[in-house]
C-alpha cells in the first residue's frame, strides 16, 4: 500500500510545487519518502525544491540517493551536478554532467552547464564546444548563447561574442546581464550607439 500511495502525494506535491506553494509541497514530497524512501521522483522533486529554497546542503542526500535509486536519469545527474556546483565542488559536478549526457546524448541543459563548469576552470576551448552543443541541440538556450559570448569575449574572439550576446538578448530580451555584457563589449569595439541600446542609460 505504501508503494502505491507515494506516487498519489508525490503528484499532490509536483502540483503544490508548480504552484509556488513549497512548503505545502515539501511537507508531501517528505511524507512520500517516508512511506517509500526510494521513490525517485520524490528525490529528484525535493532536491530540486531545496534548490530553490537556497538550501544547498538539504538538497544533497536526497540529489545524491536519487542518482542511487536511478542511475540512468540524467534529470537525477544535472540536478546533483547543480548541488555539488553550488557547494563548491566543481570537479564532481562535471563528473555529473558528463554522466549527465552520455546518459542522454541530446540533453542542452547538460552540455550548458558543463561549459559553465570548465569554464570556470579556465579550459575556455572545451566551454565553447560544450556551449555551441548545447545550442545545436536548444538554440532557445539564452544562458548558453550568453556563456558562449562570455568564454568568446575572454578569447578575443569579439566579433563572434558579440553574435553571441545578441542572439542570447533575443532569447532573454528581459535580462539584463545580456544587455550590459553585449553593451559593454560594443563600447569597447568603438560602436557606441549599438551599445547604448543595450546599455538603456
Amino acid at each position: 500500500v505504501a508503494a502505491t500511495a507515494a506516487p498519489v502525494l508525490v503528484y499532490q506535491a509536483l502540483r503544490e510545487h508548480r504552484s509556488g506553494r513549497l512548503e505545502v509541497a515539501a511537507a508531501l514530497y517528505q511524507q512520500a519518502l517516508a512511506l517509500d524512501p526510494t521513490d525517485s521522483d520524490a528525490l529528484h522533486l525535493f532536491g530540486t525544491l531545496c534548490i530553490q529554497r537556497g538550501d544547498i546542503v538539504a538538497a544533497v542526500p536526497y540529489a545524491a540517493k536519487s542518482v542511487l535509486v536511478e542511475p540512468g536519469a540524467h534529470l537525477a545527474y544535472n540536478n546533483l551536478g547543480l548541488i555539488l556546483k553550488g557547494a563548491g565542488q566543481p570537479g564532481a559536478a562535471a563528473r555529473c554532467y558528463v554522466q549527465a549526457t552520455t546518459i542522454m546524448p541530446s540533453f542542452a541543459d547538460g552540455h550548458s552547464n558543463l561549459g559553465v563548469v570548465v569554464k570556470a576552470d579556465g579550459q575556455l576551448a572545451l566551454a565553447v564546444k560544450h556551449f555551441r552543443r548545447a545550442i545545436d541541440l536548444d538554440s532557445s538556450l539564452g544562458e548558453a548563447w550568453n556563456n558562449l559570448g562570455n568564454a568568446l569575449n575572454e578569447l578575443g574572439e569579439l566579433e563572434a561574442a558579440v553574435e553571441a550576446y545578441l542572439t542570447a538578448a533575443d532569447c532573454m530580451p528581459e535580462s539584463d546581464t545580456v544587455h550590459f555584457n553585449v553593451g559593454l563589449l560594443l563600447l569597447g569595439l568603438g560602436r557606441q550607439e549599438d551599445a547604448l541600446t543595450h546599455l538603456r542609460l
